[in-house]
């Protein structure tokens, strides 16, 4: 083997050791971002009227690209039925920068009040090189519901008002 074919192996077991140690970083703060983050949780009146004021009327910043797909409820082990939601965002539309998202649940029972549930998402700066097109983020909720028919509303926004 000649010298300069050895260097262009040592060279490109270097960069696959640099990618592999960057995917491994990235998982870490993800990892960590997961642990971190703030639990789902009911709104106070005051963030409860706000929200209410972004489903009926909608944001200012246009619109945030997402799919949001709902878990139908399951009993639990502790006999409890959960529901919930799956919401995804295409990587790109954050630029690479550091974004926050808002997402907020309005669940009405048949015939009752609407309560409002809510939880913020900081995600780190992604590079857009890492990930490229097509990838995604995935973020879930859920709530316990009783006996009965519900309407279930999520809206997502993120810090430039989409």
């Amino acid at each position: 083997m000649s010298v300069l074919s050895k260097t262009r192996t040592q060279r490109a077991t270097g960069q696959g050791r640099n990618y592999a140690f960057r995917m491994f970083f990235i998982l870490v703060l993800w990892v960590a971002q997961a642990l971190t983050a703030r639990a789902q949780i009911p709104l106070t009146a005051d963030e409860a009227e706000r929200a209410n004021q972004l489903f009926e009327h909608g944001t200012p910043g246009g619109r945030l690209a997402c799919t949001i797909d709902r878990r139908m409820p399951a009993m639990d082990f502790a006999f409890r039925f959960d529901a919930g939601f799956v919401a995804r965002y295409p990587i790109p539309q954050f630029h690479g920068k550091k974004s926050v998202v808002d997402i907020i649940a309005r669940v009405t029972p048949e015939g009752g009040v609407p309560v409002f549930f809510g939880e913020y998402i900081t995600l780190p700066a992604i590079p857009a090189n890492v990930y490229p097109g097509g990838t995604r983020i995935e973020l879930s909720g859920g709530f316990s519901v009783g006996e009965g028919r519900y309407q279930v509303a999520v809206l997502t926004v993120d810090d430039l008002g989409r």
